[in-house]
């Protein structure tokens, strides 16, 4: 009788551990990853304060970011998926980089280009 108790107790303890082990990992295991690049002009140069612009595919609901002194921008805790990006400074703006895919605990790099006049409305005139 006290081997079967012994055995169960040990039996169940083993089980609360591996439990807990697997909870553990499923914690620790990330969701979320970082989408970063550098925004340069048509002269190859960052660009600083550039507006970029960040959206999962098929959505219209946008993070934008600004660059650095350097061109830089990144979007940590970004959720896994596909993305769509773009950046706009002053007249000028680079095209959309379609399909981006960020898995979890990935990063990925993008270099967005400003090489495209940003239309303006004209005025109107009476």
């Amino acid at each position: 009788m006290r081997y079967r108790l012994g055995l169960i107790g040990m039996t169940l303890g083993f089980l609360l551990a591996a439990g807990l082990s697997y909870a553990q990992s499923k914690k620790d295991t990330p969701t979320t990853g970082t989408v970063h690049g550098v925004v340069v002009g048509l002269n190859g140069k960052p660009v600083y304060n550039a507006q970029v612009y960040l959206q999962p595919s098929g959505t219209t609901k946008q993070s934008v970011g600004i660059t650095n002194l350097y061109g830089n921008f990144e979007f940590p805790n970004t959720p896994q998926g596909s993305y769509e990006l773009k950046a706009d400074r002053g007249n000028k703006e680079s095209a959309w980089q379609h399909n981006v895919a960020l898995k979890a605990g990935g990063d990925v790099n993008v270099t967005l280009k400003l090489d495209q006049d940003v239309p303006r409305p004209k005025p109107q005139g009476k």
